[in-house]
């Protein structure tokens, strides 16, 4: 009889722990509400640097997503007339405005069904973003006209 009330104990507590762990993504350290996927590629040396990493966030637009995990993504962003724009990613760095490789952006959002190609997406601060969006950052010489 005992051991079959340890057993139930048990199993309630790792059912218990289970899912608080999956809902919090407690190893990660990871809070929000939404959970928004990234992917960077280098279109010059063919490479992809992150292959749709799953972040979470609580962040209103991708601007304000970018400066929450500036450090993980390696991004840096300058203020110009027209809002903040992306310079780097991952390290990787625009050092010619005027010749490139620029960094660009596709945006994909299933719960708005809105999908904007590189080159058809507004600047980081408005893109609002929700729960499954998917960007995916592309270094590139390729303007996307």
């Amino acid at each position: 009889m005992k051991k079959k009330l340890w057993f139930a104990i048990g199993a309630v507590i790792l059912v218990v722990a289970a899912f608080f762990i999956f809902q919090t993504d407690f190893f990660s350290g990871e809070k929000g509400e939404k959970e928004v996927f990234v992917t960077v590629k280098d279109e010059v040396k063919n490479v992809v640097l992150l292959e749709r990493a799953r972040f979470h966030t609580d962040a209103e637009t991708l601007g304000d997503f970018l400066e929450e995990k500036k450090e993980t993504l390696g991004v840096v962003m300058v203020d110009s007339e027209y809002g903040r724009f992306v310079t780097t990613v991952k390290n990787l760095a625009s050092t010619d405005m005027q010749n490139g490789p620029w960094w660009m952006y596709a945006y994909e959002s299933p719960s708005k069904n809105l999908t904007m190609e590189v080159g058809q997406a507004p600047g980081v601060d408005e893109v609002g973003l929700s729960d499954q969006d998917e960007v995916i950052f592309v270094f590139t010489q390729d303007m996307g006209f």
